[in-house]
């Protein structure tokens, strides 16, 4: 071939390059027979030029006038969307699905890259009406279903979501209950502050029907009790976590603790602590335990701690036992132990204590579910790696009860 051909057909296929790059797939067989227009060639010519929105303009005008490229005109409002031109992309998607002679695959095609720039421009009900028929449609079904479930969590629309997630369950085979269950727990909390206590308490049950280790329904149950004056049955309800979701024991101190306070239960408490502190690797039980062994006489909460630390190592029981040694020490300005207590308690406020086992998020608070992936029940308290129980367990008792232990 001539080298002169061979450098002008250089633009052509530098231009077919970028073309191919952003998804933009020329169909040649439509233009057989006809003559290319001189928009298509200005459209060339801008993008030798480096002028991408010209070139897309140029294009748009020879697709407006061939009314067969309508796979053309979906890949440019797909462009326009990714670029955030979310009114250019949605404008060519409805012309698109206003055109009366498309075929059913191509208009449902067409509705769903319209949902897609209603849902990226925060519209959802206008996204939602299009993917409630496209949910109706085999080939849209599980991604319609996907992107309702969406709608419905941003809007807060429990009822929906749940109706949702159970036809997406069907079509899939996947089971979502975990799902549900929060969704829920979800209808539960919304309850609570209201003060509708008998809905929650509903809610709450069914989030356990769909998933019995949901600890944050047992949660929730509890705290209806404690609300209305019934701390016996809410400090038995919370105890049932140790069986439900060990791991989520130490979600439910505090309001164990306050509950036992509420009724003046001190050896209640101490001998369910005692009892549990052993069995659980999460800090905030043996920190309970020292905080309530500081208010008796004989206890030895700065040795238990310090054992424990062994076991489990812990910044935050760390800590404790600095604040323990301050208050005992005799110079209470003890510049050495007051600096270490600070740069501890530094690191600490900076600890994240939970992390979402599918993104990485950290954060300080369980969140149910995680704020950077949107996954639910992915988040979970980090656990520090612990050596054998054997020596604490055997320890435990004597050390609780004041007497010196080995170490």
């Amino acid at each position: 071939m001539d080298p002169v051909w061979l450098l002008l057909l250089l633009p052509v296929a530098a231009t077919s390059g970028w073309i191919a790059a952003k998804g933009i797939r020329l169909s040649w067989h439509n233009y057989r027979g006809s003559k290319p227009t001189s928009d298509y060639y200005r459209g060339l010519n801008y993008l030798l030029n480096e002028q991408p929105d010209k070139a897309i303009e140029a294009f748009m005008r020879v697709l407006e006038v061939d009314t067969d490229t309508v796979e053309m005109h979906m890949a440019l409002g797909n462009l326009y969307r990714r670029r955030g031109e979310l009114e250019r992309a949605t404008r060519i998607h409805q012309n698109l699905v206003a055109r009366k002679d498309l075929d059913n695959q191509l208009r449902f095609q067409a509705l769903d890259e319209l949902a897609q720039d209603y849902l990226k421009a925060g519209l959802f009900d206008r996204a939602e009406s299009l993917l409630l028929e496209l949910a109706e449609v085999d080939d849209h079904q599980i991604s319609a279903l996907e992107n309702l479930r969406h709608i419905y969590e941003q809007e807060k629309e429990w009822r929906s979501a749940i109706s949702v997630v159970s036809k997406l369950s069907s079509f899939s085979g996947e089971s979502h209950s975990d799902v549900i269950a929060q969704y829920w727990c979800e209808m539960a909390e919304s309850a609570l502050a209201q003060g509708q206590y008998w809905d929650a308490g509903h809610f709450a049950e069914e989030a356990l029907k769909e998933d019995s280790r949901l600890v944050r329904a047992t949660l929730q149950l509890g705290r209806i009790q404690a609300m209305a004056g019934r701390h016996e049955k809410a400090i038995t309800i919370w105890q049932s976590i140790h069986q439900q979701n060990p791991e989520m024991l130490g979600e439910a101190i505090e309001l164990i603790v306050s509950s036992f306070k509420f009724l003046d239960d001190g050896d209640g408490l101490k001998e369910y602590l005692v009892g549990m502190v052993g069995e659980s690797s999460d800090v905030r039980l043996p920190l309970a335990l020292a905080d309530l062994n500081i208010c008796e006489q004989g206890g030895d909460p700065e040795q238990a701690l310090l054992d424990w630390i062994r076991e489990h190592p812990s910044i935050r029981c760390f800590q404790k036992v600095i604040q323990l040694r301050l208050d005992r020490a005799e110079d209470k300005d003890d510049q050495d132990l007051n600096l270490l207590e600070r740069l501890i308690g530094e690191v600490v406020d900076r600890e994240n204590c939970y992390g979402c086992e599918e993104c990485g998020f950290t954060g300080k608070n369980l969140h149910w579910q995680c704020p950077g992936c949107q996954r639910w029940n992915s988040v979970r308290l980090k656990r520090s790696r612990s050596r054998s129980k054997r020596t604490f367990l055997e320890n435990k008792n004597s050390q609780l009860t004041g007497t010196s232990a080995s170490s």
